[in-house]
């Protein structure tokens, strides 16, 4: 009998765990802003990008902006060539239009359009406007830039 009440509170602890561990979904575990946060801030963009991944929201838009901020992350970076930063800023802008396509009522559009009227003259087309104001430019800087002032 004894052997029995054994039993039969393993049972009860392995059934509560399982029944706890399915109440608890990946996203109220711990709080992943937060965690997103802090892994951005302690200049973890390659776990963010790793965790995002294997982890991806359920929330597509919440995706597609951690997305947007691990591309900004590695044109920042330095230490990769200037060709791999130029299409991260490039990919990073695509991303940043398509949010304002998706939702062009939220509140935060506006200043999303901003930020992508600021990346692509500042930094996306500054190597064309550079050329063009100091060397004169060629005819591929002016090709390269034209698509950018359409957007």
């Amino acid at each position: 009998m004894n052997g029995m009440k054994h039993i039969t509170f393993a049972a009860c602890i392995w059934f509560g765990v399982q029944a706890a561990a399915e109440s608890y979904p990946e996203g109220t575990r711990f709080d992943t802003t937060e965690f997103y946060a802090g892994l951005k801030k302690r200049g973890l963009t390659d776990l963010l990008a790793l965790h995002l991944r294997e982890h991806p929201p359920k929330d597509e838009f919440a995706a597609l902006m951690l997305t947007r901020d691990v591309k900004l992350a590695e044109h920042a970076d330095p230490s990769l060539s200037r060709t791999r930063r130029a299409q991260a800023i490039a990919e990073a802008n695509r991303i940043l239009e398509s949010m304002i396509k998706k939702r062009p009522h939220d509140k935060r559009s506006r200043k999303w359009e901003l930020d992508l009227a600021r990346s692509l003259l500042y930094v996306e087309a500054d190597r064309f406007t550079s050329n063009i104001l100091f060397r004169g430019g060629t005819s591929a800087d002016y090709d390269a830039l034209r698509p950018l002032m359409d957007r």
